[in-house]
C-alpha cells in the first residue's frame, strides 16, 4: 500500500500545488507533482513573486526528499 509523504505545497492564485513522495513496499517510489486543474491568471506585476514561490517549493521539497532518502532507497 501507497504512502504518501507531502514533502512541500503552495498556494497560487488560490490553487494548490503540491509535491508528494509515494512510497510502496511493492514498487520503487516516485515523486509526484499535483498542479492546478485549471489556468491561474496573474498579473505581469506578481509574475516574479509567483516564480519565486515556485522555486521555492521546489527547492522545499528537494531538501525533504534528501532528509528522507534514508528511509527509501
Amino acid at each position: 500500500m501507497a504512502n504518501p509523504t507531502t514533502l512541500a505545497s503552495a498556494k497560487i492564485g488560490g490553487e494548490s500545488i503540491t509535491v508528494r513522495l509515494i512510497e510502496s513496499p511493492d514498487a520503487p517510489g516516485s515523486v509526484i507533482v499535483t498542479w492546478p486543474k485549471k489556468s491561474i491568471s496573474i498579473s505581469p506585476r506578481r509574475f516574479p513573486d509567483v516564480a519565486a514561490t515556485i522555486a521555492r517549493l521546489f527547492a522545499n521539497a528537494s531538501t525533504e526528499l534528501a532528509r528522507s532518502k534514508g528511509r527509501w532507497l
